[in-house]
């Protein structure tokens, strides 16, 4: 329904993958910045729709994220193999009663239309115990399809005449956090670390430098309110900030001026902003890091982790979620406690992290020995071609078997018309006031 050239996977944009565009010439991708699962709910329906139209007969149709259009897909005859993320009746705000209201029934076609999936696939262990718990009515267990990094693109060398590597480049060393400019990415997790070990151990605080770099969009809201925090938190604890603007978009957002009258010198700098940023500037960062600090909490699986593992970088994640299925405690790096042991209350995140960086700072020997570690896993286990043989074999065996007709499609269909409809009556009468 959308596909950016300036802001995708490079295989959609050279030509390897054909990419065709549809659904998105009706129903727009919001109303207002509101009503944003209701419209793409109408899309993927949209998209449904001229897919069948189109004629083409399909073995299989794999369908990522979003399960509203799977009933209407099984008209095609083709097996349908649905590939959850994460529950995205998790990821929605239910705070309040009107947004409980206007979710109930969007969550509810979630689950009945996920269920209709021939196979249904998730991304880590993780996710399969939250999509059980979340999912009761669906007694099938997903399978497990780790995403995979293309090792080949991580493997390019390094153009040391970028010029986009300028505001990068320093003496100090670096230490990288790389995560979209989201709140619940809790990013500011690593700027506290990072202002406790230079502060609890003064030698680095004239040859460190964190680096925040992440996915930015200015049309984005929560992406330029929270840079804007972030950079405000940085200053507020004397920290030297530069803020380095995408070359082709504004930042949205008035940077904070330092505290001091004079502007502070490129060698100076101890936190780096970098929103959006090249493949170039990736490598540049993973392959010159010291270690990568991971924030998320809960973190569906998380493949910034194993970037940096295959680039020889330990790994600081927070001890939950998917990063416990990635980096393997002391070997590849170190999880970040969030629960006590006996009872024991854990010492508080941030204090943890630096205490892991200076463990890998004054430790050369130890971190040389995580960064082989990390690589070495990495292309055992989350290669492409590894998971290239998991998808195709859960492909082949649903081709063993006849497909499944969908037994809810008249009522999810006219059910999902009329909730839809009295959705939007709803929100329009709260929108008169």
């Amino acid at each position: 329904m959308h596909h950016d050239p300036s802001h995708c996977f490079e295989e959609t944009r050279d030509g390897t993958l054909k990419v065709c565009v549809e659904g998105n010439t009706v129903v727009p991708r919001s109303i207002n910045g509101r009503l944003h699962i209701l419209c793409t709910s109408l899309r993927s329906l949209h998209l449904a729709v001229k897919l069948l139209l189109s004629g083409q007969k399909y073995d299989i149709i794999i369908v990522d994220q979003l399960s509203v259009p799977i009933p209407l897909l099984k008209l095609s005859g083709a097996r349908i193999f649905f590939y959850c993320h994460f529950p995205d009746k998790l990821q929605a705000r239910h705070d309040t009663l009107l947004t409980r209201l206007y979710r109930a029934p969007f969550d509810w076609i979630e689950e009945v239309t996920t269920k209709e999936a021939d196979t249904i696939a998730v991304n880590s262990r993780f996710t399969r115990s939250v999509f059980a718990r979340a999912f009761r009515r669906i007694t099938k267990q997903p399978k497990v399809l780790y995403p995979s990094l293309n090792l080949a693109a991580y493997d390019r060398s390094l153009d040391t005449a970028d010029l986009n590597l300028a505001p990068l480049r320093s003496s100090r060393g670096l230490v990288v956090s790389i995560n979209r400019f989201e709140r619940k990415k809790d990013l500011a997790l690593a700027i506290r670390a990072f202002h406790r070990l230079i502060t609890t151990h003064t030698e680095y605080a004239g040859s460190l430098r964190l680096v925040m770099a992440g996915g930015y969009d200015p049309r984005v809201e929560e992406n330029v309110q929270h840079l804007g925090e972030l950079v405000a938190l940085a200053s507020k604890l004397d920290l030297v900030v530069q803020v380095v603007s995408p070359p082709t978009a504004s930042l949205g957002f008035a940077v904070h001026e330092h505290h001091e009258s004079r502007a502070p010198s490129p060698e100076d700098v101890q936190i780096v902003f970098l929103p959006s940023f090249s493949e170039n500037q990736r490598t540049f960062l993973l392959t010159t890091a010291k270690c990568l600090i991971y924030t998320p909490t809960n973190e569906h699986l998380g493949i910034v982790p194993l970037e940096a593992m295959y680039n020889r970088t330990p790994v600081i994640a927070i001890g939950s979620g998917g990063p416990k299925e990635t980096v393997v405690d002391g070997i590849t790096g170190f999880l970040v406690k969030v629960d006590g042991d006996g009872g024991t209350k854990p010492p508080p995140p941030q204090d943890q992290i630096a205490d892991y960086m200076h463990l890998i700072l004054s430790g050369r020997e130890m971190a040389k020995l995580m960064g082989e570690e990390g690589r070495k896993r990495v292309k055992e286990m989350f290669n492409l071609s590894t998971f290239g043989d998991n998808l195709e074999s859960m492909l082949c065996e649903m081709l063993l078997y006849d497909r499944t007709p969908s037994t809810i499609l008249p009522l999810a269909l006219g059910t999902t018309v009329l909730i839809l409809a009295l959705t939007t009556r709803l929100l329009y009468l709260y929108a008169l006031g």
